[in-house]
Order: structure tokens, then C-alpha cells, then sequence
């Protein structure tokens, strides 16, 4: 596959090797097209701005390629969204700035899969078929449907976009990556600022640094001393095009309505139960910012989350930044 990554494409994950597309192979179950897998190789973790057109949802989005690590927010090894954590024919390769992923299908042919579009918003909904309405089935039946948790079980969810990988690359709608707003501090401090807003939340000057200086790090296996030990995972970023736009987060848990002032900033695990992703962030409490985490599979199950549900780190902010970013200069 020939493809001219110049202005388009900016690499943000480590170096692979084939091995390693080879044990995720054997994990998942699925052979990987070669197209993708020679992609793959030379743009590991590749970072982009790319529009296409997926049935039913034009103007669709890619902004990164998951990667080939079992650690960190983008893994090509998750194995749960949404509470789905059956995918069946499906392998999950790339992302959208909304939460959406990009998939490869192997329904219909476990060499050569199509590409298709899984839009997170139609899972956990009920599709009746044509001439069926609600009255035909009985409650437990509605709920079986609803709370399904295989992929295949929600297809209206599922559109497809391209026959082939090699296909969905020559189609897409690049964006030089020198526009892209994390290229310049003007626009950076306008995304800054548009978060603030709609959060309703100051942002400090050191904790305006650290978003600053490190906006979408990976940082694995670093633990951090913080109430028995965390282990630093990646950073939430003001770009608000990305996935992992603060502002993008609330959407993944629900909605902004859940909680009011709130400045999410690092995702995270505790040391002693690494099944538990939190996040670190800021927090008005008592009318002063707090540096807090909280569970964030508690933030997806509850409807509304109170100040109380927080667990508080310090309320001294800027030694707290401060103390982190020397920790980090050590580590990065």
C-alpha cells in the first residue's frame, strides 16, 4: 500500500515489530489485514484529522489509531465499552474525537474484513424490527435486548464504510496535522478558555501549565504516592478535537450534567486494585478547588454524583502540579 503520510499524520505511540502484531493476533483471534498490519508498522499510534463517509453517517471522523499496548486509554486490547465486552467478528483498530470506534468486520470474511463505523450512541438502544412494537414483548425481554452485551446485538449500531482497509485510507478526508489546534499556544489557550467555560471552572496558572505541557502523555507504570499509590496511566488534553478532550470525557460517562465543577485532567489506577480506573482532577468544593479522583465506572453508573462522592487529595494545588511535573521530568 503506498500512502504519503507528509502533513497528515504525527506518530504518538512506540515502535512495533511484527511480533508484536502477532501476539495481538493470537489474543484476539483474528488475522489482521496486511495492508493495515504494513500501515501499522510505519505509523504506530498515528494521530490524525480525517473526515469520511460510513453508511447512514456522512462527514464521520477518525483521530487515532489504538495501539499495540496492553497499558494506557487507546489500546488496541480493550476488551469493554460501553458495557459491551463481546465483539464477535469485530476488532476494534482506530477511534473518533466523540468516543465512536472504527472496526474491522470479519462476518462475512475472516481474511478480508470490511471496515465499519460503531456509533456509541445507538448501543443500548432497542431497534424493533419492522411491524414490531414494545407491546410484543414481554419486560424481560425488552431488558434482555437492552442489556445485551455482545456487539452483534445492537447491528443498527454498526455502519459500514469501506471493503477493505486500503479502501477506507484512500477515501479519508485528511487535515494537515499543522492546523490542528495543539500547534500553537493562541489556539491551545482558546481551548483553554472554551473549557473553562463550559465547566464553569477556573483553571490556575500551574494547573494551565501542566495542561499545557502535557496534553495526551502516556505515562504507564509511573506511580505516584497519593493515598496507598496510583499508577499514572495518560493525561486528558485540552485539544478539542480528541478523544481524550476533557470535554469529550463527560461524554463518555454521560453528560455534563452529572457533576458541576469538575476539571478531569489524568487518568489513573490504584496500585492495590488495578481493575480500578479513577480520575484525577479539579474540583470546587466548599467554594476552594481541591485536587480529588474518583472512580470512574462510579462516575458512568450514577446519575448524579455529589461533592461528598469525591475523594480529596490536597487542597494545595499548585505544590500538588508543581510536585508532579518535577516527578514527571524524572520519568518522561
Amino acid at each position: 500500500m503506498k500512502f504519503n503520510a507528509e502533513n497528515h499524520i504525527s506518530v504518538d505511540g512506540d515502535k512495533i515489530i511484527i511480533e508484536d502484531i502477532k501476539k495481538f493476533e493470537a489474543w484476539r483471534g483474528y488475522q489482521l489485514p496486511k495492508d493495515f498490519v504494513e500501515f501499522t508498522l510505519k505509523y504506530p499510534g498515528a494521530s490524525m484529522s480525517a473526515e469520511f463517509d460510513s453508511e447512514g453517517r456522512p462527514g464521520s471522523m477518525i483521530s487515532n489509531m489504538l495501539k499495540f499496548s496492553k497499558e494506557g486509554y487507546s489500546s488496541i486490547y480493550v476488551d469493554e465499552v460501553y458495557e459491551i465486552n463481546d465483539f464477535g467478528p469485530y476488532v476494534l483498530f482506530g477511534e473518533d474525537p466523540g468516543g465512536n470506534f472504527i472496526a474491522f468486520d470479519y462476518s462475512n470474511d475472516e481474511l478480508n474484513p470490511a471496515v465499519v463505523f460503531i456509533d456509541h450512541e445507538e448501543l443500548g438502544l432497542i431497534e424493533l424490527p419492522e411491524g414490531k412494537v414494545e407491546d410484543d414483548y414481554t419486560d424481560a425481554e425488552l431488558d434482555s435486548m437492552m442489556s445485551s452485551e455482545k456487539l452483534e446485538d445492537f447491528p443498527w449500531a454498526i455502519h459500514i464504510i469501506s471493503s477493505s482497509f486500503e479502501e477506507f485510507i484512500d477515501n479519508l478526508r485528511f487535515k494537515d496535522i499543522n492546523s490542528k489546534l495543539l500547534k500553537n499556544n493562541k489556539n491551545i489557550n482558546n481551548c483553554i478558555i472554551e473549557i473553562k467555560k463550559e465547566l464553569d471552572i477556573e483553571i490556575s496558572e500551574v494547573v494551565e501549565k501542566f495542561i499545557k505541557k502535557y496534553n495526551n502523555k502516556l505515562m504507564n507504570e509511573y506511580l505516584l504516592t497519593i493515598n496507598g499509590g496510583i499508577i499514572l496511566i495518560s493525561c486528558l488534553n485540552a485539544d478539542l478535537n480528541s478523544r481524550l478532550n476533557m470535554l469529550n470525557f463527560f461524554n463518555r460517562i454521560g453528560g455534563l450534567h452529572k457533576t458541576r465543577k469538575f476539571l478531569p485532567l489524568i487518568y489513573a489506577k490504584l496500585k492495590d486494585d488495578e481493575d480500578v480506573r479513577v480520575i484525577i482532577g479539579i474540583k470546587n468544593l466548599r467554594n476552594e478547588q481541591n485536587v480529588v479522583y474518583i472512580p470512574i465506572e462510579f462516575l458512568k453508573e450514577n446519575d448524579k454524583i455529589k461533592d461528598s462522592d469525591f475523594i480529596i487529595i490536597t487542597k494545595e494545588i499548585e505544590k500538588f502540579f508543581n510536585d508532579l511535573m518535577e516527578f514527571l521530568e524524572n520519568k518522561l
